[in-house]
């Protein structure tokens, strides 16, 4: 079994628990707002961290009855100006002359990173874009009704501008949500945290230079398009608050 359809076998595992042992949870008894941080790369640790399994740690064993405001973290800002996922962070920015290089706003490889099954959800993979042979007809479908098209070697989704490497992430029908998905089914408005102790170095030169600030700025608008989760079944929109 490969490392992407672990991920996903994972997060169908974790939804199936909480189906099961998901408690009613009364209101809060105050009008406090309450603000989590979830983080993409919290997903990876294992019992070595207290979880009983990799993937333990993600939106799907949250307590969304508690929080008003979760914030997926973290992006960083880089070299230019632009903003990239934290799972592209250049561990060793702090050392002198150390720069980060400019990366994508989700990490493209479903294989080592959760960025996509956080934020869309349980996924199916289509390795390559299908063309138009009878036989590929089904998926052909389901590639271009999620509006994903051929994007030289990759994809591209049009309605959000996310762009990546093979497979295809197709948004499973039927599956275990995304993180938009179940925090608006309980009310809890997502934003996006920018920055953080190891990504915030560019920060800055970027607020100084209008080049960088406004390439800063134009990835905010990517940012709130690129999370925007794919409904196979209502075919709705949803987007991350910045």
């Amino acid at each position: 079994m490969n490392k992407g359809l672990k991920l996903t076998a994972i997060a169908a595992c974790v939804a199936s628990t909480l189906g099961m042992t998901a408690a009613v949870q009364a209101a809060p008894a105050h009008d406090k707002a309450v603000i989590g941080y979830l983080t993409q790369w919290e997903a990876w640790k294992g019992t070595d961290a207290g979880f009983s399994v990799k993937g333990e740690a993600t939106h799907l064993n949250v307590d969304m009855d508690i929080y008003n405001i979760l914030n997926f973290s973290f992006f960083g800002v880089a070299k230019d100006g632009s903003l990239h996922s934290g799972d592209l962070r250049n561990k060793s920015i702090y050392q002198p002359n150390a720069v980060q290089e400019p990366g994508p706003l989700l990490h493209p490889d479903v294989y080592s990173s959760w960025d996509f099954h956080i934020l869309w959800g349980e996924l199916e993979y289509i390795h390559e874009y299908p063309g138009n042979e009878p036989w590929q007809a089904e998926a052909l479908a389901k590639v271009q009704a999620q509006g994903f098209v051929k994007d030289g070697r990759g994809w591209k989704h049009e309605p959000t501008g996310v762009t990546g490497q093979m497979p295809i992430p197709l948004k499973k029908a039927g599956g275990a949500p995304g993180l938009i998905d179940l925090a608006n089914e309980k009310g809890v408005k997502v934003m996006a945290s920018i920055g953080g102790w190891s990504m915030s170095k560019h920060f800055p030169e970027m607020a100084a230079d209008p080049v960088k600030k406004e390439r800063f700025l134009a990835d905010i608008d990517r940012l709130i398009a690129l999370a925007s989760t794919v409904s196979t079944s209502t075919g709705n929109t949803q987007a991350l608050a910045a």
